[in-house]
């Protein structure tokens, strides 16, 4: 009974150190790539380049290659700065409504990223034309899918907008291989002028071929939108329309396009797990965890 006993109990402590290091393995994998509170002097400074064309028009006559998004003292989360966006800027640009506008940053690649960051608009209009665009996901490589969050149609509640995805478009039936826009299905969280809100976007590439991938937003701890089981990777790497088996994430825009008034982002992190709205604090849920499954009690 005794070499019984002491063969289970080895058994358990392998089991035990097996599972633990899966574990460790895991949360070695889960970083934070960067978090950034815009206290530097430039943009520039922590890392960010200015990625669209009509930043640089009409450059030789200004200081700064886009004044339209850069650091300002006018309101911060916290700290002094924050990054603030001019829509319908008073400048050269012969059409300050359409033309694009961003900020760019790089991180490493991944197929499952994570954005946390604090917004406030002032006497802002969303374009009820088209949508007003935050914040641009897209790769090195410039395959298909790329990912836009965006306030459709004048709307005030934040939303997902996908280019080239493989599956037909579960809200407008078009599709494969087109556009789609994924908007708010789980709560309504409208926003208001002049209020700081901590918004976390969460998008997740499927497996190729396997209809796994999923989108989520969260508004201040509350999810507003959640698609999941997509499948916005094909199973081939050079598939329909530039679409990639291969695609990950490892550009991010902070992107302006369409809309009137001023727009703020403080306190950005971007990471392959959920960051949370409190610093120290974990993200909050209200979905239930999953069932165990492949349990088997003895």
């Amino acid at each position: 009974m005794r070499m019984w006993g002491s063969r289970a109990g080895f058994v358990l402590n392998v089991g035990f150190l097996a599972g633990w290091l899966l574990f460790c393995e895991g949360q070695a994998q889960a970083a934070v790539f960067f978090d950034d509170s815009f206290e530097g002097a430039t943009p520039e400074a922590s890392g960010w380049t200015y990625s669209q064309g009509w930043c640089y028009y009409n450059v030789p006559a200004r200081s700064n290659p886009c004044p339209e998004i850069d650091l300002s003292t006018d309101v911060a989360y916290a700290g002094s700065k924050s990054i603030k966006a001019t829509y319908k800027a008073e400048w050269s640009d012969p059409n300050p409504q359409t033309h694009d506008q961003a900020i760019s940053r790089k991180f490493p690649p991944t197929t499952d990223i994570y954005v946390r960051y604090y917004y406030r608009t002032n006497k802002f209009t969303y374009t009820a034309a088209s949508g007003t665009k935050h914040l641009y996901y897209k790769n090195s490589p410039n395959t298909s899918p790329t990912f836009v969050s965006i306030n459709w149609f004048g709307s005030r509640e934040i939303a997902f907008a996908a280019q080239v995805i493989a599956e037909v478009c579960p809200t407008s039936g078009s599709g494969p291989y087109s556009s789609c826009n994924y908007y708010p299905n789980v709560a309504s969280v409208p926003l208001a002028d002049n209020v700081w809100y901590c918004i976390e976007e969460h998008i997740k590439m499927n497996t190729p071929g396997v209809d796994d991938g999923a989108l989520e937003i969260w508004v201040n701890g509350v999810r507003t939108l959640g698609y999941y089981s997509e499948r916005f990777r094909g199973s081939q790497v050079s598939g329909p329309s530039g679409n990639s088996s291969n695609t990950y994430i490892d550009i991010l825009q902070i992107y302006k396009q369409n809309g009137d008034g001023l727009m703020y982002y403080d306190q950005f992190a971007v990471g392959n797990t959920r960051i949370g709205c409190t610093a120290g604090s974990s993200p909050q849920d209200v979905t239930p965890p999953a069932s165990p499954t492949g349990l088997i009690l003895r």
